[in-house]
């Protein structure tokens, strides 16, 4: 039997929790294993003393497991005891008895932290709503779709597609904390004294109240955040000291250096992360800006090459896009749709890209 199994078998047992068929196999072992036997039984006494009163204190229960352990050193009282028939006093007591007691002894001491552990395991997973410190919800945009919600404290957050959201039910007193995998545009009710922190996988970012968008898929070779109204404070990973202040229009880039990582996993240390600065531009016909053109149902991309266009599409249009010519990756495309379908948006690009494509299913191919 693995010991992880032992562990909790006997758990279970003491919680009084076990079926009969658990019964059964802890029995099985336990006759071939005498001492553990013996040090499970120590186990039991202990911990029916601390569950048998509300009234003894934790000293005192941790007393009677040191009486409990005295008895495998000091002297057997002046009392007759009988094992297995033959009756014999403290004088026959031989050394070989006393270190089992011991052994049973040690066995017990390190089964019990290990039982502990497991029966406050077994008793977390059952535990009633109520009870947990903090109830967390997951909202998902699967790819292909977007989606909205309100947080706890009335805030709205936009969601991209294939991006994953963790929040609590309900926010604590002092700091309001979201965890985001994807791409996101938040706009946060202001609260001073509560700020509001969105953990990515590369950054984390602070804000009182605001609104901002956040790209961080861990898959691309760069995450972002764009400042639209109000003001961040954005903490880069692998730059725990330095503090990034953004203004209105201001975008933060980081480049994501754990893609490199993956491919040299014996790396040691690693180069800090790439930042730049950049201002948004908005588009002198609409003064819109395509970073976050997307919360109006709008796919926009400016000089960006088709590697990353690919990705994105990929997202918007729930496909799998394989390129096979390398010089057609580096491509770089301007363009906006919005309800275009994904044969009608391959085609306006590779009327002017002069590249051929086959879409099989969810599959498309793209070659010259």
């Amino acid at each position: 039997m693995q010991n992880e199994q032992l562990y909790r078998l006997i758990a279970r047992k003491l919680s009084k929790e076990t079926t009969l068929s658990e019964l059964q196999e802890l029995h099985e072992y336990l006759k071939n294993s005498p001492s553990d036997q013996y040090a499970i039984e120590i186990i039991a006494s202990y911990w029916d003393s601390k569950q048998s009163s509300g009234d003894i204190s934790d000293d005192q229960t941790n007393e009677h497991f040191k009486h409990i352990l005295a008895m495998a050193d000091a002297k057997l009282p002046d009392v007759q005891l009988e094992v297995d028939g033959p009756i014999f006093n403290q004088a026959k007591i031989t050394a070989d008895t006393k270190i089992f007691w011991l052994k049973s002894i040690a066995i017990a001491a390190s089964l019990l932290i290990l039982i502990g552990l497991s029966w406050w395991m077994i008793n977390l997973t059952k535990r009633s709503p109520d009870q947990s410190l903090v109830q967390q919800s997951e909202a998902i945009a699967q790819k292909g779709n977007r989606s909205k919600l309100t947080l706890p404290d009335g805030s709205v957050v936009l969601l991209n597609s294939d991006t994953k959201l963790k929040y609590p039910l309900e926010f604590s007193d002092s700091i309001r904390e979201v965890y985001l995998d994807g791409e996101a545009y938040f706009d946060i009710k202001k609260e001073p004294g509560r700020p509001f922190i969105v953990h990515t996988s590369g950054m984390q970012i602070k804000v009182l109240g605001t609104t901002f968008n956040v790209k961080a898929y861990p898959a691309d070779k760069v995450i972002e955040t764009s400042l639209i109204h109000g003001s961040i404070e954005v903490t880069v990973m692998d730059r725990p000291n330095e503090k990034i202040i953004l203004s209105p229009n201001e975008k933060l880039i980081i480049k994501n250096n754990k893609l490199s990582d993956l491919a040299d996993p014996e790396k040691i240390n690693p180069i800090k992360p790439a930042i730049a600065i950049n201002q948004l531009i908005p588009d002198p016909r609409d003064s819109s800006i395509s970073e976050t053109q997307w919360v109006e149902n709008r796919l926009v991309f400016r000089n960006e090459s088709l590697a990353e266009v690919a990705t994105r599409m990929e997202r918007w249009y729930n496909v799998t896009i394989k390129i096979r010519d390398e010089e057609l990756k580096a491509t770089l495309l301007s363009g906006t749709f919005t309800n275009e379908t994904i044969e009608m948006a391959l085609d306006a690009l590779a009327y002017t890209k002069s590249f051929r494509y086959v879409k099989n299913g969810d599959l498309v191919k793209i070659f010259k």
